[in-house]
């Protein structure tokens, strides 16, 4: 540490970390700020919806719109409703019944 006189090894390790990826401190409403650089690379924007992984004890962050995208196709939709008429009056009688 002599080389470095006014940094304790903590001091140099949050450095370090924030050089490598970004350092980021949980307040007490267990909130996490993402770091300027790193919100700006990613496109990200104010309100955007996020989904977070955890895997092998470490936490992943990737934006719902990227799962939507990545799930689009996946799942078989009938293109028509046989009755469209009764369709109608069952989703009226549903929405006014209440």
């Amino acid at each position: 540490m002599s080389q470095f006189p006014y940094f304790t090894k903590n001091s140099l390790l949050v450095i370090l970390l924030q050089k490598m990826s970004g350092l980021a401190t949980i307040t007490s409403k267990r909130q996490l700020t993402i770091p300027v650089k790193m919100f700006e690379q990613l496109g990200l924007s104010t309100g955007d919806k996020m989904i977070i992984e955890t895997t092998n004890g470490e936490l992943r962050l990737k934006k719902a719109t990227k799962l939507i995208s990545e799930l689009a196709g996946s799942i078989k939709v009938k293109k028509t409703i046989p009755d469209i008429d009764k369709a109608i009056s069952q989703a009226k009688e549903a929405r006014f019944s209440r």
